[in-house]
């Protein structure tokens, strides 16, 4: 429903996913951290910047506690939320977020790599 931009039904089906997981693991868990970054991408979408955050900033949390997490998942989670506090006029925090996922992936990649590339864009705008 995301990829069809049916952002309600998007939110409730990723909403009865948490809510299932939830029954059997700990808000907290690693397994949560990709729901938790979803739900946050629908509501940056709807324009529910507050609602993103929080629930970019947790998926971000659990990322970051996950052992053996690909780099690349926590670059993308940093970007995401630094692409919301952009958009709420946050400047500073979003390129402390930016400059984390920039980090990371020139620790994780080769130096010709396009998400480097991506990196340095998000960090122009």
């Amino acid at each position: 429903y995301y990829e069809q931009d049916q952002l309600v039904k998007s939110l409730d089906y990723f909403q009865r996913a948490l809510r299932q997981f939830r029954e059997y693991v700990a808000d907290d868990d690693s397994c949560l951290h990709a729901i938790y970054n979803n739900i946050g991408n629908v509501y940056h979408k709807q324009n529910n910047l507050q609602m993103a955050f929080q629930y970019l900033e947790h998926s971000l949390n659990i990322a970051k506690s996950t052992v053996g997490i690909n780099p690349e998942t926590l670059a993308t989670y940093s970007n995401n939320i630094a692409c919301v506090l952009l958009k709420q006029g946050k400047i500073d925090e979003a390129m402390s977020y930016q400059m984390f996922a920039n980090d990371t992936s020139m620790k994780a990649l080769p130096q010709n790599h396009p998400r480097i590339a991506i990196s340095y864009h998000n960090m122009a705008e």
